[in-house]
């Protein structure tokens, strides 16, 4: 008779431990669960912040007249009042869906300065 975890472990290099390997999942599993609720959070803030008055107007030759933009003036200001909180710029990047360096010209003023 032919045992099934050795023929697996010689020839697939499946181990037998496969308690082990169930636990280093469940870990896993955990870590991104928190991981994702920790996003979740920011994205709550976020879309609290997107909802929040931006504001007086632009002027007009201050408007954009391309619709190719990422980000817009409420998304603009969320990213700076994220950003005074605490929030890293990687974890806002990732939220807004630009680069990083993108999320620090915004801070930093380099870009969006009319806003």
């Amino acid at each position: 008779m032919l045992d099934l975890a050795a023929f697996l472990d010689e020839h697939l290099g499946v181990h037998s431990n496969y308690d082990a390997q169930i636990e280093t999942i469940r870990e896993q599993r955990q870590a991104k669960r928190k991981r994702n609720n920790e996003g979740r959070s920011l994205q709550r803030k976020t879309e609290v912040m997107l909802r929040a008055p931006v504001g007086k107007p632009m002027s007009k030759r201050r408007r954009r007249a391309t619709t190719v933009a990422k980000l817009d003036d409420k998304k603009v200001f969320a990213i700076r009042e994220l950003s005074m909180q605490g929030f890293s710029g990687v974890a806002l990047a990732q939220q807004f869906g630009v680069a990083v360096k993108c999320i620090y010209n915004v801070v930093q003023r380099k870009t969006w300065a009319h806003v």
